[in-house]
């Protein structure tokens, strides 16, 4: 690179610093993201976070802005167009935008556990899903968030109808989590009983769920005792993702065989693949 292509490029890229450090810009996208962050319900008129200002994970978009204008003096004012929950429009200082962007992070972590608790309340993905609305629960505690908090009122909709969503986190853990997951455990452990009964190790934790299992010679049977008394296994599952067919449109099967041990514990687990049909002879 001659002497002034080195120039050119050197302005440009002082250029580009520039603006990517100019605390102006800085400060209107920052007030951007403050009033885009909520938005009202059409019901209740609660205010409620938008998805995209922030995960309970991640820092929010607003707290990466903030990060930014550090050194920016705490009075120095941002226009802020459009009411949102914690500032009216006009002018307001840095210094009650960020803390409405604390609120914005705090109420990203009580979103995530709402969610959570919310496809507990429809019965969406059983036991793991009322233990995660528990674990997030524990982790709004944990930071600080009191169990009394209020959560905005909203109306969701639910495979059993529309439903109020309102009240304190605790509530709605204890109605939509702990009492769901200790019926569920309940009915998973009276289902498994037989299994537990009969099997234990890999046996048991193939077995509990009340799949059906081949036995050498062809015949199937979630039989505990017949499981038991076994000690090869056969499961034929047909159309595996990526792997549907045989040429010429052939449905294609796949045999997985497992061996046990007399204790239960799996030895030796292996597949083998089939076009049409799993022959008689693979069944041994």
């Amino acid at each position: 690179m001659n002497l002034s292509n080195a120039l050119v490029a050197a302005v440009l890229l002082t250029s580009l610093s520039t603006a990517h450090a100019d605390p102006a810009q800085d400060l209107a996208v920052l007030g951007d993201q403050i009033q885009q962050a909520w938005y009202q319900d059409r019901d209740t008129k609660a205010w409620l976070l938008a998805d995209g200002a922030g995960d309970g994970v991640a820092p929010a978009p607003c707290t990466k802005t903030v990060a930014k204008l550090r050194d920016v003096p705490a009075a120095t004012p941002i226009e802020i167009r459009e009411d949102s929950r914690d500032l009216l429009r006009g002018r307001q200082s840095l210094r009650s935008v960020v803390r409405a962007c604390e609120s914005i992070e705090r109420q990203a972590k009580i979103k995530r556990f709402e969610r959570a608790a919310q496809l507990a309340a429809d019965g969406i993905g059983g036991i793991s899903t009322y233990e995660q609305c528990l674990a997030l629960y524990d982790g709004l505690i944990a930071a600080g968030i009191q169990a009394t908090e209020q959560v905005p009122h909203t109306k969701l909709s639910t495979r059993a109808g529309m439903i109020e969503w309102r009240g304190t986190i605790e509530a709605l853990r204890t109605t939509h989590c702990d009492g769901p997951l200790a019926k569920a455990k309940g009915e998973r452990d009276t289902k498994q009983a037989p299994y537990a009964k009969h099997l234990r190790a890999a046996k048991f934790e193939l077995a509990r769920t009340g799949r059906m299992f081949t036995m050498p010679g062809g015949q199937s049977t979630n039989d505990p005792q017949r499981l038991a008394a076994a000690s090869i296994w056969f499961d034929v599952l047909a159309e595996l993702t990526g792997n549907e067919s045989c040429p010429h449109g052939v449905k294609r099967k796949t045999l997985r065989r497992y061996q046990f041990s007399p204790d239960h514990n799996l030895i030796q687990q292996t597949q083998r693949e089939f076009c049409g049909e799993v022959p008689e002879s693979a069944l041994r």
